[in-house]
C-alpha cells in the first residue's frame, strides 16, 4: 500500500499570477530515504521541491532537491516552505506580527524570519556573505559564444567573477536590457562549462530595469544542477548585492540598512521581484537577507510507494 504525503505547489517571489519560481513541498516527509526525496521531486519537475521533516517555533528542518541533486540551501524553497507553515498554521507570529526561527538542512542551517505586511506574509532568510574568487580560468570568448552573447554585450570596467557561498555562482555583468533579452543561451554547452568548473549558477544582470524602482535586472542560469534558467532565485540575488558592493555600484552608507530590488523571470514569463537587504560597515558586507512573498498555486497528495 502507498503511503499518501500532503504536497502543496507555491510560486515564490511571483511578480504576478503564476508568476516566480515553483516549489515543491512535501510534508510529514521523515518518513522518506534521500533515493525517494530525490525520485519524487524528479517527478514534481519544479527547480526545487522541500521536504519538511519537523517544524516547531524555533527549529524547521526540511532537505531541499532539485531534480538532479540535494540543495544545502534554498532562497524560494524556503520563501515557499515559510509561506506554508504560516497559512496553515504551523508557525504563528508574535504581538508585533513578526517570528524569528533557525532552519536547518541536511547539511547547512540559517536564521529565518517572517512579517507581515498589507496583510501579505514575507519570509526571508540571513545569508552568510559571499566570498569572491576570479574567473580567469575559465575562456570567457567560449562563455559569451555560448549565452548568445558578445563581448560588446558585457561590460569592460566590472570583472566576470566567481561568488561562493551555499552556492557557486559566475556573475556576468551586461550592458542593457537589449543584450540581455537577445541573448539565447546553449545549455548543453553551459552544462559542460558548469561541471568543468565547478559552477553552480551563471548569473547575467545588468543595471537597466524595467521598473524604476527596482535595481537591477538578472537571468539566471543554472543547468548543471537540473533548471536552465531560475526565474527566481534567492541566493543568487544575495551573492550580486555583494558583486554591488565590492564593486561601489551601490552607495550604503556604513551601519545603515538598504534594499535591493531585483526583477527576474521576465524573459520566461515568469516575472519575479527579489529583495535583498544589507547593511555594510567599511565597504564590507556584514549583515544580508533576502526575501519576499509565495502564492500557493497547487495543493493535494502525494503517494509513495
Amino acid at each position: 500500500m502507498a503511503n499518501k504525503l500532503p504536497f502543496a505547489l507555491f510560486d515564490a517571489f511571483s511578480a504576478g499570477t503564476y508568476g516566480g519560481a515553483k516549489a515543491g513541498i512535501v510534508s510529514d516527509a521523515g518518513i522518506l530515504t534521500p533515493e525517494q526525496m530525490q525520485a519524487i521531486a524528479i517527478e514534481i519537475g519544479a527547480p526545487a521541491t522541500a521536504f519538511l521533516i519537523k517544524c516547531t517555533q524555533d527549529l524547521i528542518y526540511a532537505r531541499f532537491f532539485s531534480t538532479k541533486t540535494e540543495y544545502g540551501m534554498c532562497g524560494h524553497g524556503t520563501v515557499g516552505l515559510g509561506t506554508m507553515l504560516l497559512e496553515d498554521g504551523s508557525l504563528t507570529l508574535d504581538a508585533n506580527q513578526q517570528l524569528k526561527t533557525n532552519l536547518r538542512t541536511g547539511s547547512s542551517q540559517a536564521v529565518v524570519h517572517f512579517s507581515k505586511c498589507n496583510q501579505e506574509n514575507i519570509v526571508s532568510m540571513d545569508i552568510t556573505p559571499s566570498t569572491f574568487a576570479s574567473a580567469n580560468d575559465i575562456n570567457a570568448e567560449n562563455l559569451l559564444k555560448q549565452l548568445g552573447l558578445s563581448t560588446q554585450d558585457v561590460s569592460q570596467d566590472l570583472p566576470i567573477v566567481r561568488a561562493i557561498g551555499d552556492f557557486v555562482h559566475l556573475q556576468i555583468p551586461v550592458i542593457g536590457l537589449h543584450a540581455i533579452a537577445h541573448m539565447n543561451p546553449n545549455f548543453d554547452e553551459l552544462t559542460k562549462i558548469c561541471n568543468r568548473h565547478h559552477i553552480d549558477t551563471i548569473t547575467a544582470f545588468t543595471q537597466e530595469v524595467e521598473d524604476p524602482e527596482n535595481t537591477v535586472h538578472v537571468r539566471d542560469f543554472a543547468p548543471a544542477v537540473g533548471t536552465p534558467e531560475s526565474p527566481a532565485a534567492g541566493t543568487t540575488n544575495a551573492a550580486l548585492t555583494g558583486y554591488l558592493i565590492r564593486h561601489s555600484l551601490l552607495t550604503v552608507k556604513d551601519n545603515d540598512s538598504h534594499v535591493v530590488r531585483v526583477e527576474q523571470g521576465f524573459e520566461c514569463n515568469r516575472p519575479s521581484l527579489i529583495s535583498s537587504e544589507v547593511t555594510v560597515k567599511h565597504g564590507q558586507v556584514v549583515n544580508l537577507r533576502v526575501g519576499g512573498t509565495a502564492t500557493r498555486s497547487i495543493t493535494g497528495e502525494i503517494f509513495v510507494p
